[in-house]
């Protein structure tokens, strides 16, 4: 008599759904960070802006970033705005400083653009002004750390959601809070 062959192995039908779940749930998690992350690469071009000389000389952050004044993005300084300063500044900082100082010059010359790289950036689906912090008197190392202790700025902490709203739930009056915690004041 001869033995039934053993047929293929049945899988349990659920195995197949819960394994693409899983895939999919690491995909979407993996996205989310990516899209919500803060960058940390600071330098524009070859030079190496620090920030903590400039604070030191009594540079105020919206000198620099005057876009916070008027609206939702701090902007950059053009290559203009930095010549300004040191064609008529003499810079301290070692050879390395001084070099960097001539580029910017030099780089005005030639008509060329610094191209920054971001610094912090926030999910497309959140939606920050700068101007109204500014206004109401929201210092800037609130929400980016004491750059004035730092060579290269970098996030200090993470900025998301829980920090802003951590925030705007100690605003008074009560009144205030209700209309800065509600979810269509950032997510619109």
């Amino acid at each position: 008599m001869t033995e039934a062959q053993p047929g293929p192995a049945v899988r349990p039908p659920w195995k197949l759904p819960v394994a693409l779940l899983v895939v999919l749930l690491v995909l979407f998690a993996i996205a989310f960070a990516w899209q919500s992350r803060s960058l940390s690469i600071v330098a524009a071009e070859d030079i190496h802006y620090n920030h903590q000389v400039h604070v030191a000389a009594g540079i105020q952050c919206v000198f620099c970033h005057p876009g916070t004044l008027n609206g939702p993005q701090a902007t950059l300084p053009s290559v203009r705005k930095c010549a300004g300063c040191h064609a008529n500044i003499q810079v301290t900082g070692g050879a390395k400083a001084k070099a960097d100082a001539q580029k910017v010059l030099d780089y005005l010359s030639q008509d060329h653009v610094l191209t920054w790289v971001r610094n912090w950036k926030f999910p497309d689906f959140v939606h920050f002004n700068h101007q109204p912090h500014i206004q109401n008197g929201v210092p800037c190392e609130n929400c980016h750390g004491n750059v004035s202790q730092e060579q290269e700025a970098h996030p200090t902490f993470r900025l998301n959601m829980g920090v802003c709203i951590t925030c705007h739930q100690k605003q008074q009056p009560r009144e205030k809070v209700e209309r800065l915690t509600n979810c269509g004041l950032c997510h619109y």
